[in-house]
């Protein structure tokens, strides 16, 4: 582990015997932007925001998208709903 807290491991390192499931993968003509932006910013500290900035928009920036969290996305329209239902009451 770096000073800044970033481990680099291989996958099942990461996954610890259990299972991952992988949402989508880059193209492979994407991998070595990928690669640099990455190491553009391993250095990087930003503040991690669970809302605005968590792993899974950091995930969609190196792949070259929009940063976005489909999680985050989900929470906040089953948060709407509940918030309609109560007031509808």
């Amino acid at each position: 582990m770096t000073p800044d807290g970033i481990e680099v491991t291989s996958l099942s390192e990461f996954a610890q015997g259990l299972p991952v499931r992988q949402d989508k993968a880059a193209p492979i003509e994407r991998h070595s932007q990928i690669e640099w932006f990455a190491s553009q910013s391993a250095g990087a500290k930003p503040p991690y925001d669970l809302v605005k900035l968590n792993c899974e928009h950091y995930a969609t920036w190196l792949t070259g998208e929009k940063p976005m969290s489909q999680q985050v996305g989900a929470v906040g329209i089953i948060a709407l709903l509940v918030a309609a239902a109560l007031l509808s009451q």
